[in-house]
């Protein structure tokens, strides 16, 4: 009897459990699709990238507790969501609501927080007219900026960010 692993797309955690023990999404199960013979019918299910087009850079947050760096990163994809798992709203990409955030910080997440995107070779953060709002120092600075609700704030390598009142600092591949 083998056990099927499948990686967590959140956190690339290997586990054979419907939910990651490391960061809380639910697993998805991977069906294969088997593949047809017939050339042009392949080729109307592969997605055509332009050669133009280069992968997202990869970012990660880490999480950040009395302004000391933690050892808890979250990777970011394209358009991952921040926020907190409930059952009326749905699986987020990043769950604040998992035993990484004190009960305290939880009602300052929204269920639907922020939202990161990767456009024309630049990271971006979204607020989704969060209740606590999404907040963006840049590296060296000490003052927070308010990030506007629905207009995505170009973010830096080092740059800080603040979800409510829960901090992570963002960093891209170029400085891990």
């Amino acid at each position: 009897m083998s056990i099927l692993l499948q990686e967590c797309l959140t956190c690339g955690n290997l586990t054979k459990e419907p939910i990651c023990e490391q960061c809380g999404t639910e697993i998805t199960p991977m069906t294969p699709q088997p593949l047809s013979s017939n050339s042009e019918e392949q080729e109307a299910i592969t997605p055509s990238i332009p050669a133009s087009t280069p992968p997202p850079s990869q970012a990660f947050l880490q999480l950040k507790r009395a302004g000391e760096l933690t050892q808890v990163k979250f990777p970011l994809f394209h358009n991952a969501l921040v926020g907190r798992f409930h059952p009326s709203s749905g699986p987020v990409d990043i769950d604040l609501s998992s035993s990484l955030c004190p009960e305290q910080e939880l009602p300052f997440i929204s269920r639907h927080h922020a939202k990161f995107s990767f456009n024309q070779g630049q990271w971006l953060v979204v607020d989704l007219q969060s209740h606590n709002k999404t907040y963006v120092t840049s590296s060296g600075e000490s003052t927070y900026q308010v990030v506007a609700t629905e207009k995505p704030q170009p973010l830096e390598d080092g740059d800080s960010i603040a979800f409510g009142n829960v901090c992570f600092l963002f960093s891209t591949s170029k400085s891990l």
